[in-house]
């Protein structure tokens, strides 16, 4: 679709790396000009904090999502789950001609298909 921002944006994605740990929260950013997703991190897993304002939440950060991590993600966005592409409100998903503040533009060379 012409005139479509640059940039699909998920903050709350969850994955599924191992069987063993289950569901992960992820952050990506795909970038329609390249057909890539550029940036991935990966929340680490914390121990819950009580909030300021008395909501719970995970003290634990993000961590930069590896080559592979960040292909399988690709992988999920672009062949599994590609309708959130076509459709990035229905799943929640930004779409931005700027990247989000936490997000650096990968510099490893292309992910293979």
């Amino acid at each position: 679709m012409p005139n479509e921002p640059r940039y699909v944006v998920a903050e709350n994605w969850t994955h599924i790396f191992s069987p063993e740990f289950g569901e992960e929260l992820t952050c990506w950013v795909y970038d329609r000009e390249s057909s890539r997703v550029v940036d991935a991190k990966i929340a680490v897993r914390g121990v819950a904090e009580v909030r300021g304002d008395g909501t719970v939440g995970l003290k634990g950060g993000w961590r930069d999502a590896g080559d592979a991590e960040r292909a399988e993600i690709e992988e999920s966005v672009t062949i599994a789950n590609s309708s959130c592409l076509e459709d990035p409100e229905e799943w929640d998903l930004e779409q931005t001609d700027e990247l989000p503040e936490w997000a650096t533009v990968a510099s490893s060379p292309a992910l293979g298909r």
